[in-house]
This record gives C-alpha cells, sequence and structure tokens, in this order.
C-alpha cells in the first residue's frame, strides 16, 4: 500500500511539472501574439496619419493651385479691358484720321483758282499733312501696343490651361488618396503589415511592365484580367522570392490585362517586371 502511494505521488509530481510546462509556453505564445497585434495596430494608426497629412497637403496645393488661378483671371480680364480700350481708341483715329483728309481735300478743292488764298491753302495742307503723319504714327504705335498685348493674352491663357490641368491632376490625386484612406480604415489588421486578404480562389499573375503617369503615380500592368476575376477597385498584393514588395490598386481591368497603381506603403521597395501579383497572401 506504501509503494502505490509512493507511485502516485511520483506520477503526481511528474504531472504538475507537465502542467506548469505547458503553462509557460500558452502564456509565451499569447505575448507574441499580443505583440503581433500591438504592431499591426500602430503600422495602421501610422498609414492613417500619411494619409491625413497628404490630404492636408493636396487640399493647400489645391487652395494655391485655385488661387493662382483666379488671379490669372483676374490679369487676364484686364489684358482683355485693355485690349477693348486700344481697340476703340484705335477705331477713333482712323476716323480722326479720315475726317482730316477729307477736311485737307475739301481745303485743295476751295482753294483751285483762288490765287489771294493759295498760300494759306498751302499752309493749312502742310499742316493738314504733319497733322495725319502724326495720327500715322499714333496709328502704328497704337497697332504695336495691340499687337503685343495680343501676345501677353494669348499667353496667360496659356498660363491659365497649365494652372486648370495641375489643378484637375491634383484633385485627381487627392480622391485617390480619399478613397486609399477609407479603404485602410475599413480593412481589419492582419498580422502581415501591407498585405490584402480577399476572399475568393487566388489569382495569381506577373508584372509585365512599369510606367509612370501624369499624376506622377507609378503604374503596374499586369498579365491578368477580367477574364481571372481582376476587377477595378481591387487591392492586390506584389511579391518577390517570397517577400512583400507593395500594394497593387487595380484602376481599369481588361479581359487579359489589368492596370493597377503601385503603393509600397511608404516603404523604398521598387516594383519591377517579372514581379508576382497575388489576389491574397496565405
Amino acid at each position: 500500500m506504501h509503494l502505490v502511494t509512493k507511485i502516485l505521488i511520483v506520477f503526481a509530481a511528474l504531472f504538475a511539472v507537465l502542467l506548469a510546462a505547458l503553462a509557460m509556453a500558452f502564456s509565451y505564445n499569447a505575448q507574441t501574439i499580443r505583440d503581433s497585434v500591438d504592431a499591426a495596430r500602430a503600422e495602421k494608426s501610422a498609414a492613417i496619419l500619411s494619409l491625413n497629412e497628404a490630404q492636408t497637403s493636396a487640399q493647400k496645393e489645391i487652395a494655391n493651385a485655385k488661387q493662382a488661378s483666379e488671379q490669372a483671371n483676374t490679369a487676364l480680364n484686364a489684358m482683355r479691358t485693355d485690349y477693348l480700350n486700344v481697340q476703340n481708341e484705335r477705331s477713333k483715329l482712323q476716323a480722326d484720321l479720315k475726317s482730316a483728309q477729307l477736311d485737307a481735300a475739301r481745303f485743295m478743292n476751295e482753294s483751285s483758282g483762288k490765287d489771294a488764298r493759295l498760300q494759306t491753302s498751302t499752309q493749312m495742307a502742310s499742316a493738314l499733312n504733319d497733322e495725319n503723319t502724326k495720327l500715322r504714327t499714333e496709328y502704328v504705335r497704337l497697332s504695336k501696343e495691340a499687337t503685343e498685348k495680343d501676345v501677353r493674352l494669348a499667353d496667360l491663357e496659356s498660363q491659365i490651361q497649365v494652372a486648370t490641368q495641375n489643378l484637375r491632376a491634383t484633385q485627381e490625386q487627392m480622391a485617390d488618396m480619399i478613397a486609399a484612406q477609407d479603404k485602410a480604415a475599413n480593412t481589419p489588421s492582419t498580422a502581415r503589415s501591407g498585405t490584402e486578404v480577399t476572399a475568393g480562389p487566388l489569382i495569381t499573375a506577373k508584372v509585365s511592365k512599369t510606367a509612370k503617369a501624369p499624376s506622377g503615380d507609378t503604374l503596374a500592368f499586369i498579365s491578368a484580367g477580367s477574364s481571372a476575376g481582376v476587377k477595378a477597385g481591387q487591392r492586390m498584393n506584389i511579391v518577390r522570392g517570397g517577400k512583400f514588395v507593395g500594394a497593387l490598386v487595380i484602376l481599369t481591368a481588361d479581359v487579359n490585362e489589368a492596370v493597377g497603381r503601385i503603393d509600397t506603403l511608404g516603404s523604398s521597395n521598387t516594383v519591377m517586371a517579372d514581379d508576382t501579383v497575388l489576389s491574397r497572401i496565405n
């Protein structure tokens, strides 16, 4: 009886040691999981903060572009007013010139056959000719000013077009950033930083080439399209050698090809041709 009791005590001690080891392992694994979740949440918060800062910067740029456009419009309107004034003044001078020419012709006709008034008429004709010369000189000067103002007007119109295009590009970038921020806010955190988990069958493709968009974003062309299940607005993952390189937000999808905007999530990674594109990372 004492031997059985001793054996039971030994088994109880061994069982207690085993339970203590299991408890320590469970505690270590739970802490590791908590640390991973906290790190993912911190990265998500940093990404949202970065998006907010980018949105604020974009709004400032849009405000500056609008202000520049308004100033250019004001200057353009002033130039148009000056141009109209010059045109009116030129028309008035032309009318004065014609009137002076008619007066000169009338005086010449009245002085014909009148010897007593010949000298006076000649002097008046000379004065009228001088006046006509002055009017022609003034007309040439005003024509030159009108031409210069036409050039300046065309210059300002070109500047307005450029400012309008820049404003549109900035608005498109801002819309993209707001959409990305909304998507990031509604996407649950995962243990992998920056990866996207998508339900449905796994879609695999290759990057065929990259290009720069007019907005400054880097675009990637991939070898899968709508026939493989790729659709606009979908967020995919770019990997190389088993490592996450960046995310790809699909902009358009044809039957066998799609184009997306590359998002490296603030890293210095560079997407290259032949990189693998996955709808999810297992």
